[in-house]
């Protein structure tokens, strides 16, 4: 009965495309290290993803993310890695479920606060930059069905450029 509860809420939630309840994500955490057959079945339903963690830190996830990634240049790597660097100095340990949209206008707010003020001191072109890296990595929790939904996705930031602070 438990395991027929799960299943039909995970069905509904892939039908409706809302958020998988926080109970019966901790039973996908541990249906794949106690029962591996029943967690393979799930996955080729498409009702689960193969051993993703659900628990993680955004950090984490990112940085793995980042590390996985060998098919951009060491720049785009090293640009994202800064991203990262901001996460983890805004977020700490937060974890990727605990998200929430107030969470990423903070962030960007967070960015642009002069560092005398406790913010990061950043442009605001510099800002939005950071802030498009950090949703392209929710977007990717989003796409490894961590996430229902990008929280950052409605957070806007302002991208024009400074044209005088060019030195050309």
């Amino acid at each position: 009965r438990e395991i027929g509860a799960h299943v039909d809420h995970l069905v509904a939630c892939r039908r409706s495309g809302s958020d998988v309840r926080r109970l019966t994500r901790e039973w996908i955490d541990h249906i794949h290290s106690e029962w591996p057959q029943l967690s393979h079945r799930l996955v080729r339903l498409g009702l689960i993803t193969d051993g993703v963690r659900t628990d993680l830190p955004f950090v984490e996830f990112a940085e793995d993310w980042i590390s996985s990634r060998r098919d951009v240049k060491p720049n785009t790597i090293r640009a994202w890695r800064q991203t990262a660097g901001k996460v983890r100095e805004f977020f700490g340990d937060r974890k990727l479920t605990s998200l929430t949209v107030k969470d990423g206008s903070d962030f960007l707010r967070w960015l642009v606060t002069p560092a005398e003020l406790g913010g990061a001191g950043h442009q605001v072109s510099s800002a939005g930059k950071h802030l498009s890296f950090a949703r392209g990595f929710l977007n990717e929790a989003v796409d490894a069905g961590i996430l229902p939904a990008n929280p950052f996705q409605k957070v806007k930031a302002d991208r024009t450029v400074d044209r005088s602070r060019h030195r050309f």
